[in-house]
Parts: structure tokens; sequence; C-alpha cells
């Protein structure tokens, strides 16, 4: 039964060459349930991976919205300052926006580094089905094994690839959070100066 199993699959889908070829959905429907449960898992780390770029992509923009809204909400709360009689401690406000600032562009930069990331790690991902798909060919013998190997050299380049990012977004990172609390810290310095809790750039 095997060995007609075999037969069939080479007479729709011939082995050739050293070089990965792509198999047919109709190839692939007629492997067995094992190899293609193994492809199915693999599609599913795909949309996975797809699923996290989509995230990072959103993330982007709503910083990119966020970072850009700095300047609008300083001129409301300098505005209500002045309306409120309390024009002398718009100064006070300046050291908060630019703190605040410059924490959103290193969070915006760090969304941008997660961003590439997950673009990465999309393509290892999709490199890996590849793969996968060949070594099932390769196993049931509809395509040479020496067709695996340019596949593997590709992964190990995405690999790579996904640890050079994943080193830059932390690093990034890192920098947000310690912006971010160097912003914390000037909310509280003018909060101890003026005695207020509420108004500020940080508030619509």
């Amino acid at each position: 039964m095997r060995r007609l199993f075999l037969l069939a699959l080479l007479l729709i889908f011939p082995a050739c060459g050293g070089q990965a070829k792509e198999a047919s959905p109709k190839t692939l429907a007629r492997l067995p349930r094992d190899a293609r449960v193994a492809i199915y898992e693999s599609e599913n780390d795909v949309m996975i991976a797809e699923a996290r770029r989509d995230d990072a992509v959103m993330a982007v923009e709503e910083l990119d919205q966020e970072t850009r809204s700095v300047e609008n909400r300083f001129r409301r709360s300098r505005e209500r300052l002045v309306k409120s009689g309390e024009g002398e401690r718009v100064s006070l406000l300046g050291p908060v926006t630019t703190a605040r600032r410059k924490y959103l562009l290193a969070l915006y930069e760090a969304s941008r580094a997660r961003l590439s990331r997950a673009t990465v790690e999309v393509r290892l991902a999709r490199a890996r089905l590849r793969k996968i798909k060949q070594e099932q060919l390769v196993r049931y013998h509809l395509a040479p094994e020496s067709s695996l190997a340019l596949l593997e050299r590709e992964i190990t380049s995405r690999e790579e690839e996904a640890r050079r990012a994943e080193t830059r977004e932390v690093d990034l990172k890192n920098e947000a959070t310690r912006l971010m609390e160097e912003w914390q810290l000037t909310l509280d310095e003018h909060a101890r100066a003026t005695g207020d809790y509420d108004t500020g750039t940080w508030i619509d």
C-alpha cells in the first residue's frame, strides 16, 4: 500500500534536481496525515507571526499619533491656566512637556523596532514552513535531500536577523523605560513645586 501511495505521488510530483521546488496544494493534500499535521502546525506559526506583526503596526500608528499630540496638549493646558488666572505657571509645564516628548519619541522608536522584529519573524516563520513542506517531500522520496540545503541556509540567516532585531528592540525599550522614569520624576517635581497633581500636558 505504501509503495502504491509513493508511486502515485511520484507521478504527480516527480523528484528533480537539488533545488527546492514548491509543492502544489494537490500534492500536499495527498500526503499522509502526520505530514499534513506538521505542515498545518507550521502554517499556524506563520499566522501567529503575522498577527503579532499586525499588532506591532497598530502600536506604531497609535504612538505616532500620541507623539504628535504632545504640543496640542501643552497648548490646551496653557490656555486653561491662562483662563483661570494662573498664567505664571505655564513656564513650569515646559520641562514636563519636554520630558513627555522625549519619552514618547523613545517609545515610538522602540515600537518601530518591535515592528521590524515582527516582520523578520514573519519571514522566518514562512521560511520554516517552506522547509517543513520540503522535508515531507524528501521524507516520501518526492524530492532529493539536497533540496533542503538552500532552505536551511535561509533559516539560519533569518534567525540571525531576528536575533539582531530582538537585541535592538530590547535596547530601545530600555532607553524608553529610562526616559519614562525621567518623565515621572519631572511630574513629581512639578507637583511639589505647584501643588498641582492634575494640570499638565499628559491630560487631555
